[in-house]
Protein backbone atom coordinates (compact mmCIF):
# COMPACT_ATOMS: atom_id res chain seq x y z
CA UNK A 1 0.00 0.00 0.00
CA UNK A 2 2.95 2.23 0.38
CA UNK A 3 4.34 1.90 -2.92
CA UNK A 4 0.52 2.50 -4.13
CA UNK A 5 0.42 5.48 -2.13
CA UNK A 6 3.79 6.99 -3.24
CA UNK A 7 3.01 6.48 -6.86
CA UNK A 8 -0.57 7.93 -6.54
CA UNK A 9 1.08 11.01 -4.65
CA UNK A 10 3.90 11.23 -7.14
CA UNK A 11 1.31 11.14 -10.37
CA UNK A 12 -1.26 13.65 -8.75
CA UNK A 13 1.79 15.79 -8.05
CA UNK A 14 3.31 15.86 -11.24
CA UNK A 15 -0.02 15.94 -12.58
CA UNK A 16 -0.88 19.41 -10.49
CA UNK A 17 2.54 20.91 -11.51
CA UNK A 18 1.35 20.89 -15.38
CA UNK A 19 -2.03 21.51 -15.14
CA UNK A 20 -1.64 24.78 -12.57
CA UNK A 21 -2.84 27.55 -12.93
CA UNK A 22 -5.41 29.70 -10.50
CA UNK A 23 -8.68 27.40 -11.10
CA UNK A 24 -6.44 24.53 -9.57
CA UNK A 25 -5.88 26.11 -6.22
CA UNK A 26 -8.97 23.57 -5.27
CA UNK A 27 -7.56 20.54 -6.55
CA UNK A 28 -4.33 21.13 -4.99
CA UNK A 29 -5.66 22.49 -1.70
CA UNK A 30 -7.76 18.57 -2.09
CA UNK A 31 -4.51 17.07 -2.85
CA UNK A 32 -2.45 18.21 0.06
CA UNK A 33 -4.84 17.72 2.39
CA UNK A 34 -5.88 14.23 1.38
CA UNK A 35 -2.12 13.67 1.73
CA UNK A 36 -1.69 15.17 4.85
CA UNK A 37 -4.13 12.36 6.60
CA UNK A 38 -2.38 9.55 4.43
CA UNK A 39 0.47 11.12 6.56
CA UNK A 40 -1.07 11.77 9.68
CA UNK A 41 -2.75 8.02 10.18
CA UNK A 42 0.51 6.27 8.94
CA UNK A 43 2.32 7.99 11.54
CA UNK A 44 -0.32 6.99 14.29
CA UNK A 45 -0.61 10.69 15.23
CA UNK A 46 -3.10 11.50 18.03
CA UNK A 47 -7.00 10.55 16.96
CA UNK A 48 -7.99 14.27 17.40
CA UNK A 49 -5.33 15.16 14.66
CA UNK A 50 -6.77 12.90 12.10
CA UNK A 51 -10.19 13.71 12.62
CA UNK A 52 -9.38 17.65 12.59
CA UNK A 53 -7.43 17.38 9.35
CA UNK A 54 -10.22 15.18 8.35
CA UNK A 55 -12.85 18.31 8.75
CA UNK A 56 -10.31 20.14 6.35
CA UNK A 57 -10.32 17.50 3.84
CA UNK A 58 -14.20 17.02 3.72
CA UNK A 59 -14.21 20.88 3.12
CA UNK A 60 -11.82 20.56 0.46
CA UNK A 61 -13.72 18.03 -1.50
CA UNK A 62 -16.97 19.85 -1.01
CA UNK A 63 -15.04 23.12 -2.57
CA UNK A 64 -14.39 21.02 -5.25
CA UNK A 65 -17.32 19.65 -5.87
CA UNK A 66 -19.11 22.80 -5.71
CA UNK A 67 -16.64 24.43 -7.91
CA UNK A 68 -17.66 21.22 -10.83
CA UNK A 69 -21.10 22.00 -9.92
CA UNK A 70 -21.36 25.43 -10.43
CA UNK A 71 -18.91 25.08 -13.56
CA UNK A 72 -16.19 27.38 -11.89
CA UNK A 73 -14.03 24.47 -12.38
CA UNK A 74 -13.56 23.68 -15.74
CA UNK A 75 -12.58 19.88 -16.30
CA UNK A 76 -10.34 18.65 -19.30
CA UNK A 77 -9.03 15.72 -19.44
CA UNK A 78 -6.01 16.14 -18.02
CA UNK A 79 -7.83 17.76 -14.63
CA UNK A 80 -9.90 14.98 -14.81
CA UNK A 81 -7.41 12.43 -14.52
CA UNK A 82 -6.08 14.12 -11.62
CA UNK A 83 -9.03 14.17 -9.82
CA UNK A 84 -9.22 10.75 -10.47
CA UNK A 85 -6.12 10.08 -9.06
CA UNK A 86 -6.76 12.17 -6.20
CA UNK A 87 -10.48 9.66 -5.41
CA UNK A 88 -8.18 6.60 -5.32
CA UNK A 89 -5.94 8.26 -2.80
CA UNK A 90 -9.65 9.13 -0.68
CA UNK A 91 -10.78 5.51 -1.27
CA UNK A 92 -6.80 4.45 -0.01
CA UNK A 93 -7.60 6.65 2.91
CA UNK A 94 -10.73 5.43 3.83
CA UNK A 95 -9.57 1.80 3.87
CA UNK A 96 -6.78 3.20 5.96
CA UNK A 97 -9.10 4.83 8.81
CA UNK A 98 -11.46 2.00 9.06
CA UNK A 99 -8.98 -0.48 9.62
CA UNK A 100 -6.73 1.58 12.12
CA UNK A 101 -9.80 3.82 13.96
CA UNK A 102 -13.42 1.44 13.30
CA UNK A 103 -14.09 1.88 16.94
CA UNK A 104 -13.60 5.59 16.65
CA UNK A 105 -15.49 6.22 13.46
CA UNK A 106 -18.11 3.73 14.49
CA UNK A 107 -18.61 6.17 18.67
CA UNK A 108 -17.36 9.72 19.01
CA UNK A 109 -16.21 10.10 15.27
CA UNK A 110 -19.04 8.64 13.09
CA UNK A 111 -20.73 12.46 12.03
CA UNK A 112 -17.39 13.58 10.98
CA UNK A 113 -16.47 10.19 8.90
CA UNK A 114 -19.94 10.40 7.33
CA UNK A 115 -19.87 13.93 6.07
CA UNK A 116 -16.11 12.78 4.62
CA UNK A 117 -17.85 9.81 3.14
CA UNK A 118 -21.02 11.89 1.86
CA UNK A 119 -18.74 14.68 0.77
CA UNK A 120 -16.37 11.51 -2.03
CA UNK A 121 -19.86 10.65 -2.90
CA UNK A 122 -20.80 14.33 -4.14
CA UNK A 123 -17.71 14.41 -5.93
CA UNK A 124 -17.91 11.46 -7.80
CA UNK A 125 -21.39 12.68 -8.72
CA UNK A 126 -19.93 16.46 -9.82
CA UNK A 127 -17.24 14.29 -11.75
CA UNK A 128 -19.92 11.99 -13.84
CA UNK A 129 -21.04 14.23 -16.45
CA UNK A 130 -17.06 15.03 -17.40
CA UNK A 131 -16.30 10.92 -16.81
CA UNK A 132 -19.24 10.42 -19.61
CA UNK A 133 -18.30 13.32 -22.12
CA UNK A 134 -14.20 11.80 -21.74
CA UNK A 135 -15.64 7.75 -22.34
CA UNK A 136 -13.91 7.51 -18.74
CA UNK A 137 -16.89 5.14 -17.57
CA UNK A 138 -16.26 2.09 -17.06
CA UNK A 139 -19.42 -0.25 -17.57
CA UNK A 140 -19.72 -3.82 -17.53
CA UNK A 141 -21.38 -5.61 -19.91
CA UNK A 142 -23.16 -8.81 -18.86
CA UNK A 143 -24.02 -11.01 -21.56
CA UNK A 144 -27.76 -11.75 -21.08
CA UNK A 145 -28.40 -8.70 -18.67
CA UNK A 146 -30.95 -6.53 -20.03
CA UNK A 147 -33.21 -4.22 -18.08
CA UNK A 148 -35.53 -1.87 -19.33
CA UNK A 149 -35.88 1.50 -17.85
CA UNK A 150 -38.89 0.61 -16.05
CA UNK A 151 -37.26 -1.92 -14.41
CA UNK A 152 -34.78 -0.15 -13.71
CA UNK A 153 -36.92 2.65 -12.12
CA UNK A 154 -38.52 0.19 -10.14
CA UNK A 155 -35.04 -1.55 -8.74
CA UNK A 156 -34.30 2.14 -7.86
CA UNK A 157 -37.53 2.76 -6.30
CA UNK A 158 -37.36 -0.49 -3.95
CA UNK A 159 -33.65 0.33 -2.82
CA UNK A 160 -34.67 3.81 -1.90
CA UNK A 161 -37.48 2.51 0.45
CA UNK A 162 -34.71 0.02 2.36
CA UNK A 163 -32.24 2.64 2.80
Amino acid sequence: MKKTFKAITAAATLLASITSNAQDTHINALEQNATKIHQLAKSDAELSQIFIALEKLTSSIDEVSLGIKAKQLHLDKARLKELTIIRHLLDMNSTLLVTKYEQAIRSEYRQTYRQYASSIRQLDDAMLPAKEKFGLLNVAHIEGLDVSEQELAEINLAAEKRG
